[in-house]
């Protein structure tokens, strides 16, 4: 319509992601289920400004597990003592939405206490950071795996 009569624009909606994690205690057999909202920091929207126009290696690949209980900020960069694992799969269960799939194993990660978890870019930029004041006490008696999906 000539004017833009007709046509309704709502507010810039921001991408925006979860995480579902399971951590699995191998010896007795028990599963734990966390499902926590996060926040896509502002390194994130700019790698998702560059990858939009065209530049290579600005994909999320890896998912990174750290001490930090300090809540998530927009201009978040890092993790604190990270141990950072390869993204296992990709998919997209929705057609605004993506989902990146990981695990830390039995042999990765032990000793940490995992307070904070963070989606990062093949060039190392965090995209999305979450904390939670409990941590997780990772032993060589737990798998960890879940998903983390982003919304646009």
């Amino acid at each position: 319509m000539a004017g833009g009569q007709g046509i309704s624009l709502s507010e810039r909606q921001p991408a925006r992601g979860e995480i579902h994690i399971e951590v699995i205690h191998v010896e007795s057999g028990t599963r734990e289920t966390i499902d926590i909202e996060n926040l896509v920091v502002d390194g994130g929207k700019r790698n998702l400004a560059r990858l939009f126009a065209g530049e290579p290696g600005l994909h999320a690949t890896h998912v990174g597990f750290g001490s930090s209980s300090i809540p998530a900020e927009p201009g978040d960069a890092a993790l604190t003592d990270s141990v950072v694992v390869l993204i296992t799969a990709v998919s997209f269960p929705e057609p605004t939405t993506v989902r990146f799939d990981f695990e830390l194993g039995q042999t990765i990660g032990n000793g940490l206490n995992i307070k904070e978890f963070g989606l990062l870019c093949a060039d190392g930029t965090l995209f999305a950071r979450r904390t939670r004041p409990e941590g997780l006490a990772k032993t060589s008696q737990d798998i960890i795996r879940g998903y983390w999906q982003i919304h646009f």
